[in-house]
């Protein structure tokens, strides 16, 4: 329960939680889907015929005919979650310039009514591309937890073929998904891409 939080290592701590679970689930699902199942309902028959091993072998890349197989874990909105942890940590809990229930309240209403409050968080905190080491240090401690936790359930998978390799996702579909997301403590409003 995010009211609950009374520091901001409390929230960044509930992040990195959900973060992890997250990559936990997401790699048992590519661990265990890693069987004939994908094979019969989306072979891959052209990339198996462009990949070393297949042809060779006769089995599918969704069958393990390769040597090995390349699973990216993908962080998606990374931007956004680096701006909205910013803007908790400098003004509801460093400067005190939003009530932390207040902030809660804001984004729950998709920021109805609190324009001006929307405004003072978009532009009184470093944004994460702006070189600015306040919102980077942040973006550096999220990405290298991302990589390491996305390492440690690696590690952990009984298929020894895929190799797990974390990017951050910034492709053209992310424009979709952002329709489908709530509003966000960077003063992003619910569907903005």
């Amino acid at each position: 329960d995010p009211s609950q939080f009374h520091s901001f290592e409390e929230v960044m701590a509930a992040y990195k939680d959900y973060l992890d679970r997250l990559i936990k689930g997401l790699i048992e699902s590519a661990d265990h889907f890693r069987d004939d199942r994908l094979y019969e309902i989306a072979p891959l028959p052209l990339f198996s015929a462009l990949m070393e091993g297949p042809l060779e072998c006769g089995r599918d890349i969704t069958q393990d005919g390769v040597l090995y197989n390349q699973y990216s874990p993908l962080l998606g909105g990374f931007s956004h979650a680096v701006d909205s942890l910013a803007a908790i940590k400098k003004l509801c809990f460093e400067e005190h310039a939003i009530a932390w229930p207040e902030l809660l309240e804001a984004i729950r209403n998709n920021w109805k009514g609190k324009e001006s409050l929307r405004q003072l968080v978009m532009s009184r905190v470093p944004a994460y591309g702006s070189d600015e080491d306040y919102a980077d240090d942040i973006a550096c401690e999220i990405a290298e937890y991302f990589v390491e936790r996305v390492k440690t359930y690696a590690a952990r998978t009984r298929n020894r073929k895929i190799m797990y390799a974390p990017g951050f996702g910034t492709f053209g579909f992310y424009k979709a998904l952002g329709a489908h997301a709530g509003a966000t403590a960077d003063g992003r409003v619910d569907g903005q891409s």
